[in-house]
């Protein structure tokens, strides 16, 4: 009788010895997922910052070679009048 019941402690205690492992393995898994979808995000901030850049890059030079012809325009047309 006594056995029996050192038998059913022991199981008891492997129920929640297992049950505590799932639940941290639960915790482990969430944590690994949660560090995950931070650095995606981390790496949309960044490429986003990346398309920014280049679209400013990309209508300053814009902006650049307008100036740049409005010049020659200029040019030319005072060339004209002369």
């Amino acid at each position: 009788m006594a056995r029996r019941e050192i038998k059913k402690t022991n199981e008891s205690k492997k129920q929640k010895t297992n049950k505590w492992k799932q639940g941290t393995e639960i915790c482990e898994s969430r944590q690994i997922l949660e560090s995950r979808q931070i650095l995606e995000s981390r790496k949309i901030l960044e490429s986003r910052k990346i398309l920014e850049s280049r679209k400013i890059l990309e209508s300053r030079k814009i902006l650049e070679s307008l100036q740049i012809l409005e010049t020659r325009e200029i040019l030319l047309l005072s060339l004209r009048e002369e």
